[in-house]
């Protein structure tokens, strides 16, 4: 897990389901030199891998607003959450 540059901060997320269906989803945001700047995980019931990878996500963009964290840099495990991401950010370019 690489630091971002200087003036920015990473969301790592991730999602995971139980065998029994149950899912949760966590985050960290770390700053350029890896330090905490906020983290949280919740239990999110009965769910698929996508939704609470999305959850996980989700959760962190919000704890980002919260903390006025602009520059964000994203990283998880989940390639299709990536690429909706990508073709979101692809889409408000144009």
């Amino acid at each position: 897990m690489a630091s971002p540059p200087l003036n920015m901060v990473k969301l790592n997320f991730d999602g995971s389901v139980a065998r029994s269906g149950q899912a949760s989803a966590g985050f960290v945001i770390r700053d350029h030199s890896g330090n905490p700047v906020a983290a949280g995980s919740r239990c999110i019931g009965s769910s698929s891998i996508p939704v609470a990878e999305g959850t996980a996500l989700k959760d962190g963009l919000l704890a980002a607003l919260r903390h006025n964290l602009k520059s964000v840099s994203l990283e998880g495990d989940s390639s299709l959450i990536i690429k909706c991401v990508n073709l979101s950010v692809k889409s408000h370019d144009s």
